[in-house]
């Protein structure tokens, strides 16, 4: 009797493993396809004319810093990959709702999508618009650039959560909507930007920028994916009619 048990028992711990492993499988092969699907669509091509605009702004003597610059090109150019992240396509929400995972993994999926995303088009914009910088780059201002964009990075992802709930669109490319989703993110982006300015600018104390933003990669890993499911879950027929 007591063989039998343990049989059973480890053949259902080797099924739960196995599922594990196979839904793992199914979430790298979700963002894999997310992050392909980002370069093949005409939305990256938003990124021609805000280049050209970054290099106006990059050799406006009145701009902070030329990577200021990256940034609001950066977060313009993604805004669909933030803030409308169940819509890339337009049927993509129904398509979804086929796969053999739960929310919080589709959600997890791809919001990790998007930041791999983020930091493969980050060196080509840096590449691109700091060539025309008319002054020359410090090691400071990397190090603060990479500050604040860890100090703002997650609390985005977390609106853009909210966001592509809430206010999600079936359409994205050349759209008025996307335009408008672009300023309402950097909007976004320059409120989130308080906790940067007043821990290293006013304070002088960029290690609390590092707490912060450790504190809100956890607030985003633990509560934002869960809450963004859950709001998907109870919602899903609705968005799908509505939009």
């Amino acid at each position: 009797m007591a063989s039998d048990y343990f049989c059973s028992h480890a053949h259902s711990r080797q099924e739960v493993c196995l599922k594990r492993s196979m839904l793992d499988r199914q979430e790298r092969i979700l963002m894999a396809t997310e992050i392909k699907h980002f370069f093949v669509h005409p939305r990256c091509l938003h990124f021609v004319p805000l280049m050209l605009a970054g290099v106006m702004l990059v050799l406006w003597p009145y701009f902070s810093s030329p990577f200021a610059a990256v940034f609001v090109v950066l977060f313009a150019g993604l805004e669909p990959q933030f803030a409308n992240i169940f819509f890339h396509t337009p049927h993509e929400l129904e398509s979804l709702s086929f796969l053999p995972m739960d929310w919080h993994r589709i959600v997890k999926a791809k919001d990790l999508s998007t930041i791999l995303v983020l930091f493969i088009m980050l060196p080509i914009v840096c590449a691109t618009l700091l060539y025309f910088s008319p002054s020359p780059l410090s090691l400071d201002q990397a190090e603060a650039a990479a500050l604040y964009l860890f100090t703002i990075l997650f609390p985005l992802i977390h609106i853009g959560n909210m966001r592509s709930v809430q206010h999600p669109r079936r359409k994205t490319g050349w759209q008025t909507d996307d335009l408008a989703g672009s300023v309402e993110l950097l909007i976004s982006m320059g409120i989130l930007s308080i906790p940067y300015l007043v821990f290293d600018e006013a304070m002088e104390m960029p290690a609390l920028c590092i707490v912060y933003a450790v504190a809100t990669m956890v607030f985003w890993w633990r509560y934002s994916i869960r809450k963004t499911a859950e709001l998907l879950d109870s919602r899903k027929i609705e968005i799908c009619l509505k939009v």
